[in-house]
């Protein structure tokens, strides 16, 4: 790469060797990861390079390489975040006066944020780059792929044209500047990547849900409602309905095949977890209730729900729900109290229900449906806890669900559709 300081040598190692230290033997790693002693973690930090010491450049390896676990493409991704840090701000994401302050930097610390230096970077390029730099690797981009996605989406942001932009913008065009050529950078690379290396297969998860012995599941959105995982995944909550024709509520963790009943939950439906994953929220007897999921007591009512359709609880204690089969969405205190309307349905719109909130805890999905036999009129919304302002996200049959790293997950003519969602609409 040819710069105004001179050429530059980018090197993304394809090599994959093995190493051992001593006579202790390393599994296989990235080019990136080090063979040293604890005398290298001490000395001078380089940015290049040590023959002998380093295979590949130290500041920028993922902390699990670090921790001489399996790399995968989603290590090559967080060395990705730190080239891109790095051509942001002039400084690496990670850095050091000794090797071992550097390695301590990387699985300990994050770097400060882009616009701290350069505060006309867009945010979201921003959050793009940490979500690069996760320390965790569930939590990091999962592929080149979406990382592209991500960076082709602020690319496209950029709408107004130069020219009429007063002489007041020269900063804010040079800030465009340069995080285009850094977005251009970067999707260079990831082609890269994405040609030229065969990349491990993702970890697949297979899992069978089945009901209780001498039960039966009743989970469409007319009956009960589907099973919903924890927010960190490690269980599964559901309604089953048993011998007697009681629904109740159960939960599973995942990595075990037996599930528990939750104490007095006769009826249940629809339920949903607390942010935590230490209570769900659900209907049953009329009401909106939760329950503490290991403490063995029984639920507490929060507020009256004649016909609940679905709930969603934030970080800040607020539960929206649908109380009833027509009419809007509803907010209350997750320790209970009086409820209040936040969405009210126009005269062509039967319901408001299935509420979601985004990753804000601010904003919250919503299904807008007609039962009038005009189910193509269905919509999925977005509405705000701080206003009444709603906007229109797209037409639907079903309700939505949020993934990360940006994805709108709904049915549409019986086929499941994940559509990206742009979050800086909803703010």
């Amino acid at each position: 790469m040819l710069t105004k300081a001179g050429a530059k040598l980018m090197d993304f190692g394809l090599a994959k060797p093995k190493i051992a230290i001593g006579s202790q033997a390393i599994s296989p790693f990235t080019p990136s990861t080090p063979t040293m002693n604890l005398a290298t973690l001490t000395s001078a930090s380089s940015p290049l390079t040590q023959k002998g010491s380093i295979v590949g450049t130290f500041q920028y390896m993922a902390p699990e390489v670090l921790q001489g676990i399996e790399a995968d493409a989603r290590s090559d991704i967080f060395s990705l975040g730190c080239v891109l840090y790095e051509v942001l701000t002039g400084r690496r994401a990670f850095d050091g006066k000794s090797q071992l302050s550097v390695f301590t930097a990387i699985l300990e610390k994050d770097p400060d944020p882009i616009t701290s230096t350069q505060p006309l970077t867009p945010q979201m390029l921003d959050l793009v780059i940490r979500g690069c730099l996760s320390k965790d690797p569930n939590e990091r981009f999962q592929s080149a792929h979406d990382v592209a996605l991500n960076l082709n989406s602020i690319a496209s942001l950029r709408s107004v044209p130069a020219e009429k932009e007063p002489a007041s913008g020269l900063p804010s065009r040079r800030a465009w500047w340069l995080a285009s050529l850094a977005v251009a950078i970067v999707l260079g690379v990831l082609t890269g990547l994405l040609l030229h290396r065969t990349s491990a297969a993702g970890a697949s998860v297979r899992a069978a849900l089945n009901p209780p012995a001498g039960s039966h599941f009743r989970l469409t959105s007319d009956a009960a409602g589907p099973p919903v995982l924890s927010p960190d995944g490690s269980d599964v909550a559901f309604t089953a309905t048993g011998p007697d024709g009681k629904t109740n509520l159960w939960v599973r963790p995942m990595n075990a095949a037996e599930a528990r009943a939750l104490p007095d939950t006769n009826d249940a439906i629809f339920p949903f977890w607390s942010p935590d994953g230490r209570s769900i929220g659900f209907f049953a007897d009329g009401k909106l209730k939760k329950v503490e999921v290991s403490s063995g007591r029984s639920p507490q009512v929060l507020c009256d729900a004649p016909n609940g359709r679905g709930g969603s609880w934030n970080r800040d204690g607020v539960i929206v729900f649908s109380p009833h089969v027509d009419g809007g969405v509803y907010r209350v205190s997750s320790a209970g109290g009086f409820p209040t309307a936040v969405t009210k349905p126009d005269p062509s719109v039967s319901s408001h229900r299935w509420p979601s909130f985004l990753p804000d805890g601010r904003h919250f999905l919503y299904l807008a449906a007609n039962f009038g036999g005009e189910f193509e009129k269905n919509a999925i919304f977005v509405g705000s806890l701080d206003s009444k302002e709603t906007r229109l996200v797209v037409g639907a049959s079903s309700n939505a669900a949020y993934a990360d790293p940006g994805y709108l997950l709904y049915v549409r003519d019986n086929a499941l559709v994940a559509q990206r969602l742009d979050l800086v609409l909803t703010r």
